[in-house]
C-alpha cells in the first residue's frame, strides 16, 4: 500500500526506504475497520473535512499565535501556501500601508508585503521552511556532512515553539 506514498524524496537519506511500511503497519492497527475494505492491502479512512478553506482571508481573522512548518519539496501542499498563512495574520486597525516595521506603530505589529498591498499586521506567527523535507516531514531525515534531519528540526522548533512561543 506505502509504494503508492507519493512524496518527494530528492535529498539523500531523506527517506527511509521501511518507513512506508512501518507507517502503514501503524495506521492499519489504529484502525481495524478501513484495512479490510477495497484493494487487497486495505485503505485507510479519514474524516471528511474541507482544508481547502485554510486560506489567507481566513488565516487573517486568526489572532492566536501559530507555528507554520512546511517542507521545501512538498508536492501536496505548495510551499507558497506557508508563506501566505504566516503572512496573513489580522491587520493592524486602523489600517497602516508600509514599507518596513518601522512603519508599524503599534506594539506586536511588522510590515507584511503579502496580500498585497503592504499593511502593518500582527506579529505572532513563526515561519519553519525545511530544505529536503516534503509533506511528510515528520518522517523524513537526511545524511551528510551539513544534514539537518527534518524530523529533529520539526520536534525541536515545536517544543520551543509550546514552552517560549519562538
Amino acid at each position: 500500500m506505502m509504494a503508492t506514498f507519493n512524496l518527494s524524496s530528492t535529498c539523500p537519506g531523506q527517506r527511509d526506504p521501511a518507513i512506508g511500511d512501518a507507517i502503514w503497519t501503524a495506521v492499519k492497527s489504529r484502525d481495524p475497520v478501513g484495512p479490510g475494505w477495497g484493494p487487497p492491502d486495505g485503505l485507510s479512512r479519514y474524516p471528511i473535512v474541507s482544508r481547502f478553506l485554510w486560506n489567507p482571508t481566513v488565516a487573517s481573522a486568526i489572532e492566536i499565535p501559530a507555528l507554520v512548518i512546511h517542507g521545501l519539496k512538498d508536492n501536496v501542499i505548495p510551499p507558497a501556501r506557508g508563506v501566505e498563512i504566516w503572512s496573513s495574520s489580522p491587520l493592524q486597525i486602523p489600517e497602516v500601508a508600509c514599507t518596513s516595521d518601522a512603519d508599524c506603530d503599534a506594539p506586536k505589529y511588522a510590515c507584511r508585503s503579502f496580500p498585497s498591498p503592504a499593511r502593518c499586521r500582527l506579529n505572532n506567527r513563526i515561519l519553519v521552511q525545511l530544505d529536503c523535507a516534503s509533506h511528510a516531514l515528520v518522517w523524513e531525515g537526511c545524511t551528510g556532512e551539513n544534514c539537518a534531519a527534518p524530523h529533529r528540526i520539526v520536534q525541536k522548533r515545536v517544543v520551543d515553539w509550546v514552552f517560549t512561543g519562538k
